[in-house]
């Protein structure tokens, strides 16, 4: 009797976009930072404000700089929230500092930050590592089925949110991929035959993406 062989996985041929592509004009921001590395400070930002608030606190922001490979203190972020809330009341005479301004975070102050802390200066690497650990939130070393359906779970929360807060139904298009084709997924890029996704694994889908950017 003969072992059944597992049908090895076809290679992917057909072109992979980055999610994030540059504008036509590739222009920086004040702040130093591309268009791409704007955009996906604003998505990751999203994942942390569910509720479309504008704003994080100092625990969620220091979350969301560590899923972005920054290791960065408490000490650290008030310390640079302060300074961000002192350089806008700077710029606007008539705004008043309040208790509750200086423990959350908004949008362009998390631009201001990041891009303070060098990250449009990241390597390749560094920015393989940060999507991988926003799948592996857990830091187990590989991306699961588990992982991939949690995050789709995600996206697909925030965009009912989103469409909600802006009472738009052509907000997002984004619909869920049925749980087999997850597994397809997985079993595409999955070299080792292990049943998950590891970063060696992960790095030779995702580097042509972001080398191309």
């Amino acid at each position: 009797m003969t072992t059944p062989q597992r049908t090895p996985s076809r290679p992917l041929h057909r072109p992979i976009e980055s999610p994030f592509p540059l504008t036509s004009s590739n222009s920086e921001s004040k702040h130093g930072l591309s268009t791409r590395h704007i955009k996906e400070i604003e998505t990751i930002f999203r994942i942390f404000d569910p509720n479309l608030n504008g704003y994080i606190d100092a625990h969620s922001f220091e979350v969301m700089t560590r899923s972005l490979g920054f290791r960065m203190s408490t000490v650290e972020i008030t310390r640079e929230v302060d300074l961000a809330w002192e350089e806008r009341q700077l710029h606007d005479d008539e705004y008043q500092q309040t208790a509750e301004d200086t423990r959350t975070i908004d949008l362009p102050m998390a631009v201001s930050i990041l891009a303070k802390r060098g990250y449009g200066k990241r390597s390749v690497s560094d920015e393989i590592g940060m999507y991988f650990r926003l799948f592996d939130r857990d830091n187990k070393g590989f991306i699961s089925i588990d992982d991939l359906t949690r995050v789709q779970s995600e996206i697909t929360t925030a965009q009912d949110d989103l469409r909600n807060e802006m009472n738009d139904l052509d907000v997002l298009q984004f619909r869920p991929v049925p749980h087999t084709t997850l597994r397809m997924m997985i079993e595409e890029f999955d070299a080792n035959e292990d049943g998950v996704i590891d970063m060696v694994e992960f790095s030779r889908v995702v580097e042509p993406i972001l080398s191309s950017s």
